[in-house]
């Protein structure tokens, strides 16, 4: 994919409501609602879902925004296949026990280099089915998420991201 700027060079923060369509790939933001104050506090985190094909994708930011998971986004949030987990990953966790119920990931991504043990508790704890080793920190270098939109969903630890940029035709 390739992502033009815009022509007059004004880009504006998502808030929550908006959707992006960039080819095959759509991205809805989920909250906060007023599109954050000024990004100074972790509640103006934008949340948001990529969604390529039949798979999902919810990146939270350094908050959750909760009651939007459960209610409001609660189809688009239900049994996504990724979750980067709030935050950074160690306690008191920034999104509630309903919400973690709700987005029950296959592969949750950590921002930290946190061991994943204390969250598979958590995640467990609530009824989610992630497998341990589906649980990812920094700890275990660059991740790369590949899917086809079906079928394949894979994700790969110790990456290079630059294997994976697009290449000069």
């Amino acid at each position: 994919l390739e992502i033009t700027p815009l022509a007059n060079g004004v880009y504006q923060q998502m808030k929550q409501g908006d959707v992006i369509n960039v080819g095959p790939l759509t991205i809805s933001c989920i909250g906060p609602a007023n599109g954050g104050r000024y990004g100074r506090t972790n509640p103006d985190s934008l949340n948001f879902v990529l969604q390529y094909g039949s798979r999902r994708m919810l990146f939270t930011g350094d908050y959750a925004a909760s009651g939007n998971i459960n209610k409001v986004y609660k189809e688009l949030c239900s049994n996504v296949d990724v979750l980067k987990f709030p935050h950074h990953g160690s306690p008191p966790y920034q999104i509630g026990d309903v919400a973690i119920q709700t987005t029950n990931p296959e592969y949750i991504l950590m921002p930290s280099d946190l061991h994943n043990v204390q969250v598979y508790r958590f995640v467990h704890g609530n009824g989610c089915d992630t497998k341990q080793e589906n649980i990812l920190s920094m700890k275990d270098g660059h991740v790369v998420i590949l899917t086809d939109g079906g079928d394949y969903l894979e994700a790969r630890t110790q990456q290079n991201p630059a294997d994976y940029a697009p290449k000069d035709n």
